[in-house]
């Protein structure tokens, strides 16, 4: 409708109408010179295919208007053979893709114009002098690869964002540029030729991101380092910078990746603000100051020698690159918070230097990744507020170290060349998986089996010998001499699991009961929930557990109730695993339950190693893991 309206304002002569967009009608004013003072704004779109040819004095008759927008795509359909006399002076938008202008028109003073923006121009070189553009605040000029120099910007004090990139001809920056004190983004990726910032670049303190990627510059101006606003630079693959930039407190996120430096130096502690550093294939690099240790807001580190990373550097993917290994530290209560590292040093040196001060002393979690982690730093010990370590996957890993007495959780499933634990676990609360850890060896397997846990998961194809009280089936019975019925006792017990039909269903049933040989009352006690961590591969494994429970403060009737006999009876309503064995142990507890016999010991096997120790075996991986729950039911029959 707009567009009609416009059109009867003329509809013989288009060069007297406010607006033109139509790309027939704007050709013929442009070739023919009819375009009039009505004329406020164009709108012209190349990507058609149809050749334009612009008069010289295409709009010298145009002298109102104020926008002019030129959409080239990748065509190159406008030709001006013999460039432009002038532009209007009012104008304000200048937006022209490829355009085909070699020389800037000697007649525009441009006092109106607020944008320019001219991307993959043929300009070699913009206006003479000294032009008064005070409304200026966009320059684009990127990708303009002919271009040698820009003009002089004495007067651009409104000028807000310069891009620059990809001028490839470009050699020097004028020194003028210390007048636009206003700029807050400035680009210069790609200005291959270029090899040095102007010292006047100081003054610009209100620089907000500093983009001079790919470019040979040699090093960064001492004076920038007062830019009190400065959040963001990025020096990639500028490869003659050798000394780690002087760069103000400031700065949020520093991108040095594939430059020549050599050091991150002590003055990295100052740079209290930083949050992100970068320094993918810096083949240089050698030292790291324990300063960095200091940085309390600092989220990801990457520290690497080798690799060009020419992806986004926040979603690089760890497992592309073979070299690197991660660690990630999260704080918890702080979902939001979190540390991590990205480096292919030796785990040992670098990540005691770069672990945070602040993560010595609070609640924390520690995942650790990558095919190059083979051990786990002594230092790990000192985390005395760890709560959770992860290992997941990490194929080359051999043993733990010394561990915090603080772990409520280990998680080293599928670490396929762990072979030993050098500690000992002293939280009965601890969870331990071991899933798919073929490898451990028998010290391991027997650490996992006799220590206080909440659970345990682990290879094994025998329910281990420390159950005192063992079956080849899903139940079992304990013969015991007559006593009444204890107000609470504590029990550990084993289930070995077994490969079923192929059914994905995550929940399992398991319940056991306890009742005495006297005829009586079945008294129900509930259900509780356990979960099996995810598997990978269908193999045997073991679930280890304890738990407890007070008959009597749930059944105060059954306070008199004598018994001779417990039954656990285990059983998985899960067609993926079926219970090929189990096994209880009775532990001491207040009114300690008195174990009379054994006789139902149904394995002699005196091997304690509860699974095939170091062996080869292999099995079809599964799509996805599953995971799993346990429910248990309690029961009792009593007699009076």
């Amino acid at each position: 409708m707009g567009r009609e309206i416009v059109k009867k304002e003329s509809l013989e002569e288009p060069g007297h109408r406010q607006f033109l967009m139509d790309t027939m009608e704007i050709s013929d004013v442009l070739e023919e010179d009819t375009g009039t003072g009505k004329v406020l704004g164009i709108k012209l779109d190349t990507l058609k295919n149809k050749k334009i040819q612009i008069s010289k004095s295409a709009f010298q008759g145009m002298n109102n208007l104020q926008f002019l927008h030129v959409t080239s795509g990748r065509s190159r359909n406008v030709r001006i053979p013999e460039g432009l006399n002038s532009l209007p002076d009012k104008l304000r938008l200048i937006s022209w893709d490829r355009c085909p202008l070699r020389f800037w028109p000697s007649k525009f003073s441009g006092k109106f114009l607020v944008e320019l923006i001219m991307p993959h121009s043929k300009f070699e070189k913009l206006w003479e002098g000294i032009k008064p553009l005070h409304c200026l605040k966009l320059m684009d000029l990127s990708y303009s690869k002919s271009l040698k120099k820009i003009p002089d910007l004495s007067k651009e004090t409104s000028l807000e964002e310069l891009n620059l990139s990809y001028c490839k001809s470009l050699l020097e920056l004028t020194s003028s540029i210390g007048n636009a004190t206003k700029l807050t983004i400035f680009y210069l990726r790609g200005c291959l030729l270029l090899k040095e910032l102007p010292s006047s670049i100081g003054r610009l303190i209100n620089i907000v991101k500093l983009d001079p990627r790919d470019t040979a510059i040699e090093k960064m101006p001492s004076s920038f380092s007062t830019w009190s606003w400065l959040y963001r630079l990025d020096i990639t693959r500028c490869t003659n910078i050798i000394d780690f930039p002087d760069v103000p407190g400031s700065i949020v996120e520093l991108v040095l990746s594939c430059t020549g430096i050599e050091e991150v130096p002590p003055l990295i502690g100052n740079l209290f603000r930083l949050r992100k550093l970068f320094m993918y294939g810096c083949k240089k690099l050698k030292t790291i100051s324990p300063n960095i240790s200091k940085l309390e807001n600092l989220e990801l580190l990457a520290l690497c020698n080798r690799g060009e990373i020419e992806h986004d550097y926040e979603r690089l993917h760890l497992f592309n690159y073979h070299n690197l290994f991660q660690a990630v530290i999260n704080w918890r209560g702080d979902l939001k918070r979190s540390w991590e590292l990205r480096s292919d040093f030796k785990v040992h040196y670098i990540f005691p230097i770069c672990l945070p001060e602040k993560a010595l002393s609070s609640p924390v979690s520690l995942r650790l990744a990558g095919d190059s982690v083979e051990t786990i730093p002594d230092c790990i010990i000192s985390l005395s507020g760890l709560i959770k370590l992860n290992v997941i996957a990490c194929k080359k890993l051999v043993a733990l170290p010394q561990l915090p007495g603080s772990l409520l959780s280990i998680d080293a499933g599928d670490c396929e060349s762990s072979k030993r634990i050098d500690s000992s676990f002293q939280n009965p609360n601890i969870c331990l998986k071991f899933s798919n850890c073929f490898n451990l060896n028998r010290e391991a397997r027997k650490l996992i089996h006799t220590s206080a846990c909440k659970y345990a998961f682990l290879p094994g194809e025998k329910v281990p010998t420390n159950f005192t009280h063992r079956a080849s089936s899903g139940s079992l019975t304990i013969n015991l001499t007559p006593t009444p019925l204890p107000s609470y006792f504590r029990f550990k017990s084993c289930i070995l699991l077994s490969e079923g039909q192929a059914v994905n269903n995550s929940l399992m049933d398991v319940s056991f009961s306890v009742r005495s040989k006297q005829n009586g009352l079945i008294v129900g006690r509930g259900s509780t929930q356990l979960h099996i961590p995810y598997l990978s591969r269908y193999e045997e494994h073991l679930y280890i557990f304890e738990d407890s429970f007070s008959l009597n403060q749930d059944f105060p009737e059954a306070e008199e109730t004598t018994f001779s006999e417990l039954t656990f009876a285990f059983k998985l309503h899960d067609k993926t695993w079926k219970v090929k064995g189990c096994g209880v142990r009775l532990l001491e507890g207040p009114q300690c339950i008195i174990d009379g016999n054994e006789d139902d010991v149904v394995d002699d096997d005196d091997d304690d190693d509860g699974g095939g120790g170091d062996r080869d075996e292999s099995a079809d991986d599964v799509e996805d893991s599953i995971r799993q729950v346990f429910c248990f039911n309690y029961r009792t029959k009593r007699g009076k």
